[in-house]
């Protein structure tokens, strides 16, 4: 309950936010009122959408700190080439996300442009998961 709230009278926060609560976790979620604990929400909300983006930055951080441990004493790294594939992937994405913040690269460095349309958002998230999900293997 909000701090705002904690004053007013019983029958309030009940109303307000306890006896919600309480209705959404005697029902699973079925008790919502609200359109989507309806089931009635045209798009519900993806909660994993980025899985394979965090897991190609997830991967390539555990290679490329057990390259630089291998590197270091001078032996030749195995996984060579699986580190250059999500190496590739990892600055694809980062330039799709510099793309989605409205910012392009001129001579090296990163301006502000144009903030991209929604229709271009949709097609470098889709960008983004492609590149990750080819680098990781077609996961």
């Amino acid at each position: 309950m909000p701090r705002r709230d904690e004053d007013t009278p019983a029958d309030y926060q009940f109303r307000e936010h306890q006896g919600p609560y309480l209705l959404g976790q005697l029902t699973g979620g079925r008790g919502d009122t609200t359109f989507r604990g309806l089931g009635l929400a045209p798009f519900t909300e993806v909660r994993n959408a980025r899985r394979s983006v965090d897991e190609l930055f997830e991967r390539f951080h555990e290679l490329d700190g057990e390259r630089r441990v291998v590197k270091r004493s001078g032996l030749k790294y195995q996984q060579e080439d699986e580190w250059k594939r999500l190496d590739a992937a990892r600055e694809k994405v980062q330039e799709l996300n510099a793309e989605l913040r409205g910012m392009k690269r001129v001579g090296g460095k990163l301006v502000p442009a144009t903030p991209p349309s929604a229709e271009r958002r949709q097609q470098i998230h889709t960008l983004q998961l492609e590149a990750a999900r080819k680098a990781l293997g077609g996961k």
